[in-house]
């Protein structure tokens, strides 16, 4: 009987774990919903790819790159000097009906502060995230990465600009390419990144743009689903 007793309370006690954890759980999705650029966007029935990061790091120029996508064409992603992305915006992905890519505004200003801007952004909801920086890696990009690995979001950590970093260290300090990219990639790596892409945005045939490239498209073949 004292058995019994004890089985039915060890039952009722783990019946009582899965509500709260059920709780949990509807309360983290009420405060972190899809957002409604996403709930207008036939959001579950396609492939969603993010280009997120600080402002100024080249999203935009990435976009038209890994796009193919020259200047003069209707769907060039608009770049300059200054914050040119001021809300999510969409593209198509050639060759892949079913993938949509992300233009997402800069982290980190007036307009999209850090603090708020990964659920503002509902970054939880997308298939993959292409996370960039351009120069060090910093709070932003590292606060980015940990939200993307605690719901399992798969991410590409992409350094862009390379060549800057190449050149200076180069002029600076006599450093050669390959010694440079070794050293960016093990600050990379210090900091969590475990496969950083070292890239030029303008230059698709150097560095690891190609990797990056073949990557994604991999990762909108495998259609992961949040």
């Amino acid at each position: 009987f004292r058995r019994r007793e004890a089985a039915v309370r060890e039952r009722e006690e783990q019946l009582e774990r899965e509500r709260e954890q059920q709780r949990q759980q509807e309360e983290e999705a009420r405060n972190y919903p899809l957002q409604p650029y996403q709930e207008a966007a036939n959001w579950q029935g396609s492939v969603n790819i993010g280009l997120v990061g600080n402002a100024g790091v080249g999203k935009s120029m990435l976009m038209n790159a890994i796009r193919h996508i020259a200047r003069d064409h209707p769907e060039w992603a608009p770049v300059g000097v200054n914050e040119t992305t001021m809300a999510p915006k969409m593209y198509a992905f050639p060759g892949e009906p079913r993938a949509r890519l992300w233009d997402l505004p800069g982290a980190g200003t007036a307009a999209f502060p850090r603090e708020t801007y990964i659920r503002n952004m509902g970054l939880r909801y997308f298939d993959a995230v292409i996370n960039v920086c351009a120069g060090r890696f910093t709070e932003t990009e590292t606060m980015i990465q940990n939200e993307l690995r605690s719901y399992n979001v798969p991410f590409f950590a992409v350094r862009n600009k390379v060549d800057l970093d190449i050149e200076n260290n180069l002029d600076d300090n006599g450093i050669s390419a390959q010694d440079t990219k070794r050293t960016i990639a093990a600050d990379l790596r210090e900091r969590g990144v475990i496969d950083p892409y070292l890239i030029n945005a303008k230059k698709r045939a150097e560095h690891d743009f190609e990797k990056l490239e073949r990557d994604v498209i991999a990762a909108i073949r495998a259609n992961r689903r949040v």
